[in-house]
C-alpha cells in the first residue's frame, strides 16, 4: 500500500469520527470499505505488515463507530440496516486482506 492510499484510509477513518449526519457518515464509511478492498491488488512488497496492523486498527475504530451509531438509534432505519451491512462488509474486506496476506506470504 502506497503512502498516499495509507494516509487517505486514516483521513478516512478520521471523518468516521467527526461526521454528525448519517448519510455523511454512511459515505466515509464505505469510502473506508473501498479502500479496504483494494488491498489486495496491491503488489505484495508495497505494503508492509505495519501497515496491515494500522488498517487492522483502523478498521477496529470504524466499527465501533459504527455500533455506538447503531446503539444510539438516532439514525433511521433504513440507514441502520446499510451501517450493518458496511460493518459486514469492513469485516469481508479484512478476511479478504488474510487470505491474500497468507497467500503471498514468504516463506
Amino acid at each position: 500500500m502506497t503512502p498516499h492510499a495509507q494516509a487517505t484510509a486514516m483521513n478516512v477513518e478520521q471523518t468516521t469520527f467527526e461526521t454528525k449526519l448519517g448519510r455523511q457518515f454512511h459515505g466515509a464509511v464505505r469510502e473506508f470499505v473501498h479502500g479496504l478492498r483494494t488491498v489486495p491488488d496491491c503488489p505484495p512488497a508495497e505494503i508492509s505488515d505495519d501497515a496491515i496492523q494500522v488498517l487492522r486498527e483502523l478498521a477496529g475504530r470504524v466499527i465501533e463507530q459504527i455500533a455506538h451509531r447503531r446503539a444510539s438509534g438516532e439514525d433511521r432505519p433504513p440507514l441502520q440496516r446499510d451501517l450493518a451491512t458496511a460493518e459486514h462488509d469492513i469485516r469481508s474486506a479484512l478476511d479478504a486482506i488474510d487470505q491474500w496476506r497468507r497467500g503471498t506470504a514468504r516463506p
